[in-house]
């Protein structure tokens, strides 16, 4: 039976062996009588022949399995090739023989390790570390006395990267000869075989930069006729090897998305990789959004945990929409606790309405609370902090694990933390007080931005605690020679109206002014600033008739707010500021208006605070500093009121205003000697 098998296989009529069927199904059973050859020849010829029936290849595994002892090591790498290229998997009968194999790991040459492990590989058995080591060893040998390894079937080359990261042992010297192989026979690999390139190169985190750059060559040459089923895999894989062709990425996309996906998962293949490679294209992703709808019902926990983070990424709503509706609907039972906290994350990006979906949420996280890591309740305040609402109860839960994990926290996480505690307006003194002990502990990881963002955050929250405000301003005045505008401005608006009274805080705000002065960081924002009061808009309104060009409620590039602003050049040099008679101050009020003046004036803005009773009286006093009106309708002066009607003007303040509106007027004085 086995020489008429054989026979069968290499004759003409290969392609059918209906006739054989009786024989081989007679022969069942009595194959322990079969020597080794006849035993190799049967096996090889059914595979040949395509043989399908389960019960044959169950009967040739046992028998193997229990001949393996006696049996050549060429002799059982053949069979274990034949179950393979008949897709055929007997995991005892394989198992049996890495056993044998490895007892004595020379007697096989490199092409038939190469052969045996892609056989393991494509009957899903894994191989274990010291079998890879024992085959490395040998193929690596091959290399100096056969140049063995350049005559690899590609297929043996790609199984063997697959097995060794499947096994967690990819040797690296091994790793970079088979690279160097693949790299010299790219043009001539076929679609698909680039296809499994890319990917498997990619799960190896392939470093070869010579290697991708001819991939990619190869696969824009054959990018028509990239199988439907490998795009995706493709675009994974290339996006792994961190692929700078965004082109590229996009075309194979576009492909994609004309043949239409086929699972759920190429969707998120297709969308992290453009979404990695910064391979942005609003045409693209309306496509991808479009043809993808059918598949997010399908998602599961974990597809649907990564899909709504990447697509906020790229505003695709709609498709964000239904995977956020699958979310909450159906598989939100199955998520983790990690999982949770990254959601709220993820849906909290939607611009409109993430209330509709935090609560869902938050009622599935409190049951894991305990679980929360330090990033997960980082993910967690962030989206309460972008949706400005948050459940009671997960709150308090929250709050209780980070006071737990506090001495677990990086600087970011805790910046982030204290920032959205801000945010939300929550004044639990307890949990400020510990993640202040935290922030000075590690304050000298703090990179700029999360000095400036964490000492504002406190101040803005009104705790005022020493330790962590003290160290952000110590560290900071140790860095200002890295200083940048933003953690700059954010660090002056703190300190200026922290209540605070100590020799690092001066010492910082003086050196912010300084680095601002020599930088040029001397502007005024555009960003449209606080609505003022009806007080202060009709004063604004008094003083523009009287200097049309005074710009009202801007902010200074380093922070402080300015009342009433006059220039020279793009810059600030004046600043006036107008309040009522009645005016009444607290004692940090007081504090921060002293903080704020002396900043200003190290930026080389002067400040002029009038106290006026009405507008009137505002109008007298801009004619005693500035000496005439410049608006239509202005010509005649108001009568002088009476002096009790006045209020309070300092003399030598007047007179300095009226010399600098004078030589502004000339345009006689340099901005560095203006004032």
């Amino acid at each position: 039976v086995a020489q008429l098998a054989k026979l069968a296989a290499t004759g003409p009529s290969s392609h059918g062996h209906a006739g054989l069927q009786p024989s081989v199904q007679h022969c069942l059973g009595r194959l322990q009588q079969l020597q080794r050859g006849d035993l190799v020849d049967l096996t090889r010829s059914l595979a040949s022949l395509r043989w399908r029936d389960e019960a044959t290849w169950r009967d040739i595994g046992s028998t193997v399995t229990q001949k393996v002892e006696e049996m050549k090591m060429a002799e059982l790498v053949q069979i274990a090739g034949a179950f393979s290229q008949a897709s055929q998997r007997d995991p005892e009968m394989l198992r049996v023989m890495m056993g044998r194999v490895q007892a004595d790991p020379s007697s096989l040459s490199c092409w038939s390790w190469a052969d045996l492990i892609l056989s393991l590989q494509r009957a899903g058995v894994k191989p274990d570390k010291q079998l890879l080591k024992a085959a490395t060893d040998v193929m690596l040998t091959n290399i100096y006395r056969f140049d063995g390894l350049k005559k690899l079937k590609t297929c043996n080359i790609v199984g063997f990267v697959e097995a060794s990261l499947a096994a967690g042992f990819l040797h690296q010297r091994m790793f970079q000869v088979l690279s160097k192989v693949m790299e010299e026979r790219m043009e001539s690999l076929c679609p698909h075989e680039l296809s499994k390139v890319a990917l498997t190169w990619g799960q190896a985190n392939c470093k070869d930069d010579a290697l991708v750059q001819s991939l990619c060559k190869a696969i824009r040459r054959n990018l028509s006729s990239i199988p439907k089923d490998r795009i995706s895999y493709t675009i994974h894989g290339l996006c792994l090897l961190h692929c700078k062709d965004k082109q590229l990425l996009m075309d194979l996309a576009f492909a994609w998305v004309a043949k239409g996906p086929e699972k759920s998962f190429e969707v998120l293949h297709v969308i992290f990789g453009l979404a990695r490679s910064r391979a942005l294209d609003p045409l693209l992703f309306d496509r991808i959004a479009a043809c993808s709808l059918q598949f997010v019902l399908h998602f599961d926990a974990r597809t649907s945990v990564g899909c709504p983070l990447l697509l906020a990424s790229f505003h695709l709503l709609q498709l964000l929409e239904v995977a956020s509706q699958r979310l909450l609907w159906s598989v939100c039972p199955d998520f983790k606790g990690d999982q949770l906290a990254l959601m709220m994350h993820a849906v909290s990006r939607l611009s409109d309405n993430p209330g509709a979906y935090l609560p869902a949420l938050e009622r599935a996280t409190l049951p894991h609370v305990s679980t929360l890591r330090p990033l997960d309740l980082r993910y967690i305040f962030m989206a309460w902090a972008k949706a400005r609402v948050s459940d009671q109860h997960l709150m308090e839960a929250v709050v209780a694990r980070t006071a737990e994990l506090v001495d677990g926290l990086d600087p970011s996480t805790v910046d982030q933390i204290v920032w959205a505690c801000s945010e939300l307006q929550i004044s639990n003194e307890d949990l400020f007080k510990a993640l202040g002990v935290r922030c000075a502990a590690t304050v000298s990881l703090f990179g700029l931005s999360h000095l400036g963002y964490t000492a504002f955050a406190y101040v803005r929250a009104g705790m005022h605690g020493e330790l962590p405000l003290i160290s952000i301003a110590r560290e900071a005045s140790r860095r200002l020679g890295k200083m940048h505008p933003i953690p700059g401005s954010l660090l002056a608006r703190a300190f200026i109206q922290a209540d605070l009274e100590s020799p690092e805080v001066a010492e910082l705000l003086e050196g912010l002014a300084g680095v601002a002065s020599q930088q040029g960081w001397t502007q005024l924002s555009p960003k449209p600033q606080l609505e003022q009061a009806d007080f202060q808009k009709q004063c604004a309104e008094t003083v523009q008739d009287f200097l049309p060009s005074i710009l009202v409620n801007k902010r200074h590039q380093m922070g402080p707010l300015l009342g009433l602003a006059l220039l020279q050049g793009d810059a600030p040099h004046l600043n006036l500021e107008v309040d009522p008679m009645d005016l009444q101050l607290s004692r940090l009020d007081r504090a921060v208006r002293t903080r704020r003046d002396q900043f200003l004036e190290d930026l080389g803005v002067q400040v002029l605070r009038l106290k006026v009773r009405d507008q009137d009286d505002l109008r007298y006093h801009l004619l005693q500093i500035f000496g005439h009106p410049t608006a239509p309708g202005m010509d005649e002066s108001p009568a002088e009121p009476p002096a009790s009607e006045v209020g309070p003007l300092d003399e030598e303040a007047v007179a300095m205003c009226g010399r600098v509106w004078n030589e502004m007027e000339s345009g006689r004085v340099q901005h560095e000697s203006l004032l």
